[in-house]
């Protein structure tokens, strides 16, 4: 995932954080599953401002280390950590998630904040989560799946959105397997999916009157973009996008 390919979909552009949906029930339910207490060593990947990470080290008093590819958001977290007076339980790092810069048998938890989907070599995201795992933790992600679309159609709606890069659940759960996690289990988070098409559809009227600003930096011409459109709205009112919670444990 490099910068440039990351968030650039026209969509992602014009509606912002809407996608990096990680609620306070999908939170507690992670905790539930890890156990976590005061103990808990947690890495946070992709932890954008650390919404996530400041809630664990506030709830459970556990120490958590964020990172994230954007140093801005990065820079965000370290000040809010400041003012919360959280430096000590809370610290953030900025890196790629291909290359996470801790050793091996390190965490307790591992949360990937909702970004999987969005990242081009997934089976190296999950490997590098998986390897600084101690035995007998947990990886835990929750992310947008998305079914029965063509790899000429996903390909096409990149220009959309970053998110036609999303798996089935079947193939998230497939690459999970391949990193030998155990007791893997998903979580189906419709409520999450329905109240983002919600918002795309509400939305959808501002995509299209913003088109012609997107037109001016892209290669695809006017009608192209017509088509591409469609199949977004399409794909939105068939509910083919959905969110899970994934989990397993390292054996």
């Amino acid at each position: 995932m490099e910068d440039e390919k990351y968030e650039s979909g026209f969509v992602d552009k014009i509606l912002g954080d809407i996608f990096y949906t990680t609620t306070q029930k999908i939170r507690d339910e992670i905790t539930n599953i890890a156990h976590v207490d005061k103990n808990t060593h947690i890495l946070n990947v992709a932890c954008r401002s650390g919404e996530t990470a400041f809630f664990l080290a506030k709830e459970f008093g556990c120490d958590v280390i964020g990172i994230d590819f954007f140093a801005a958001h990065i820079k965000e977290a370290e000040k809010i950590a400041r003012r919360e007076k959280l430096t000590k339980k809370v610290t953030f790092k900025k890196c790629h998630a291909e290359n996470i810069p801790f050793d091996e048998n390190t965490f307790d938890l591992v949360i990937l904040e909702r970004s999987l989907s969005c990242y081009y070599n997934k089976p190296k995201i999950i490997e590098e989560c998986v390897r600084v795992l101690k035995k007998g933790g947990i990886f835990a992600m929750a992310d947008f799946t998305v079914d029965h679309i063509s790899e000429e159609d996903k390909n096409e709606l990149k220009e959309l959105t970053c998110l036609a890069t999303a798996l089935s659940n079947t193939e998230y759960m497939e690459l999970m397997k391949n990193q030998h996690l155990t007791d893997i289990k998903n979580i189906s988070k419709e409520d999450i999916a329905e109240k983002n098409t919600k918002i795309l559809m509400q939305k959808w009227k501002k995509i299209r009157l913003f088109s012609n600003i997107f037109l001016k930096v892209s290669s695809v011409d006017a009608g192209k973009f017509e088509i591409i459109m469609r199949k977004g709205e399409k794909i939105i009112k068939e509910r083919r996008l959905g969110y899970m919670l994934f989990y397993g444990k390292k054996a």
